[in-house]
């Protein structure tokens, strides 16, 4: 054999075998506890909040928030919680967005999650505001039954019911976790039921999943349990919805996508 080969093939040897020993890479470590949208499906002149509750805040140097790939918000070192406020949605804005939280550490990987949300146009605020004629009439036979064994407080208003908060651990569940996507609503008097569905149509009519748990002027619920664990075979895209029903009849139907990673 050649002199010189031989001492190339036992120079890339050595190599390979470093190459294989070698330890693989820390994954970054997860600054997020938790993150609130207040209006995931916002409607023209509407805003939206986007709220991150951090956790392990006094090893982050810093915190921001993106909307698609720009930086909206930066929040310093030590701060548990990072917002960015969007003010009122204009023609501009109608479609599909993304947003990410980007934790920089004093020490280590960049860690970040993220997720998505829709501005409607007026064209199709139909698909976000609808009515549930049976309720309003007052013949929905759940209803009806509801009436007659309990007490019924009608409706002070006609405006539609609206989303508090929507929020989840992350948007980008992994394999083997579960996952509690709760909603909260406001003005509980005013509401009927609420519900979340995930991966489900939303039904055309009814109230959707009984109040889970009631606190306060808030109506928070989700689907019962939480969403998961998930395997292998749901990695992907998937849908949410939440489904909120005046006392009214009026609807207000707020739908997304979350993705589950390996």
């Amino acid at each position: 054999m050649n002199k010189l080969f031989a001492k190339f093939t036992l120079a890339f040897g050595a190599l390979a075998s470093f190459v294989v020993v070698a330890p693989a890479l820390a994954a970054p470590t997860n600054f997020l506890s938790n993150i609130a949208l207040s209006n995931p499906n916002a409607l023209l002149g509407e805003n939206l909040v986007i709220t991150a509750q951090l956790q392990k805040a006094s090893q982050i140097k810093k915190t921001e928030i993106k909307i698609d790939d720009k930086v909206v918000t930066t929040c310093k070192a030590g701060k548990p919680k990072c917002v960015a406020t969007l003010e009122k949605f204009v023609d501009a804005d109608v479609g599909d967005h993304t947003f990410t939280v980007v934790v920089t550490p004093k020490k280590g990987t960049v860690f970040t999650s993220g997720g998505n949300f829709t501005v409607i146009s007026d064209e199709n605020k139909d698909e976000v505001f609808q009515t549930d004629e049976a309720i309003a009439n007052g013949t929905d036979d759940w209803l009806v039954y509801w009436k007659a064994n309990n007490k019924f407080t009608p409706a002070k208003n006609d405006l539609p019911p609206e989303l508090d908060v929507l929020s989840a651990p992350t948007f980008e569940p992994h394999v083997g976790k579960k996952w509690p996507l709760t909603a909260w609503a406001k003005n509980k008097s005013e509401l009927l039921g609420m519900g979340v569905y995930v991966d489900e149509e939303v039904p055309d009519s009814g109230i959707g999943s009984s109040c889970v748990v009631c606190d306060k002027n808030n109506y928070p619920a989700n689907n019962g349990n939480l969403v998961g664990p998930f395997t292998k075979n749901d990695i992907g895209d998937h849908t949410y919805a939440v489904l909120l029903v005046g006392k009214n009849g009026k609807r207000r139907v707020i739908q997304g996508t979350f993705e589950v990673k390996p």
